[in-house]
């Protein structure tokens, strides 16, 4: 179901479909992806793993979590989302390794921007 998210494993894709709509009925959501990786189950299970400190423990800095999830990224973007903006992570599974998943990380994005 979510087998689209791992063409954002190439840069031309995210160049040409770099904002991901997010509506409801009452309001229309813009967010750009910003980072695209693959993520082991270790991130999920070692206490050094990204997603195991984001879930565990949260991320005061929300400036430096956006940073390290910008670094992990396949390809450099154009966009990095400001230190309050709310983060969407869509993933999926990768099969690039036991447990793997693909990761598409986007920040939430104003219409008068796009």
């Amino acid at each position: 179901m979510f087998a689209d998210l791992l063409k954002y494993q190439d840069r031309s894709y995210w160049e040409s479909h770099s904002i991901i709509r997010l509506d409801t009925l009452e309001v229309e959501q813009r967010y750009k992806v910003f980072s695209a990786f693959y993520a082991a189950e270790e991130d999920w299970t070692m206490e050094e793993g990204i997603f195991y400190e984001l879930y565990h423990h949260g991320y005061k800095d929300k400036a430096k979590l956006a940073a390290v999830l910008a670094e992990k990224s396949l390809y450099v973007t154009d966009y990095i989302p400001q230190a309050d903006d709310p983060l969407v992570f869509l993933i999926t599974c990768s099969y690039w390794k036991k447990g793997g998943r693909f990761v598409v990380v986007c920040g939430k994005y104003l219409l008068d921007e796009a």
